[in-house]
């Protein structure tokens, strides 16, 4: 267990990193990911992003919640427009976990 709480989207960049460079480039992990925040300009993401228009994406909240599967946190197989809903629909809104 970890000391301090580290964003999944942290830790998926870090270890990608890590193993291309201790591998000496035998490895690569594909970390195409993004970080959305309330502030994010989520309609010119897609210019700077340009893959998340072409590519099936998974959306899910980073904030250490157990479970997020179960409790309906998680978008699977979704096309930009459908993360984009699914954001809309969920993001700065209370949720109980249980």
């Amino acid at each position: 267990m970890s000391a301090k709480a580290v964003r999944e989207y942290h830790g998926k960049k870090l270890i990608a990193k890590y193993i291309k460079e201790l591998s000496d480039g035998k490895h690569i992990v594909d970390d195409r990911s993004v970080l959305i925040k309330s502030d994010t300009d989520i309609n010119g993401l897609a210019q700077t992003e340009n893959w998340v228009t072409t590519t099936e994406l998974v959306v899910k909240p980073d904030q250490l919640i157990k479970r997020r599967g179960k409790a309906g946190l998680v978008g699977i197989k979704l096309d930009w427009k459908g993360v984009q809903e699914w954001i809309e629909e969920r993001m700065d809104k209370d949720i109980q976990v249980q």
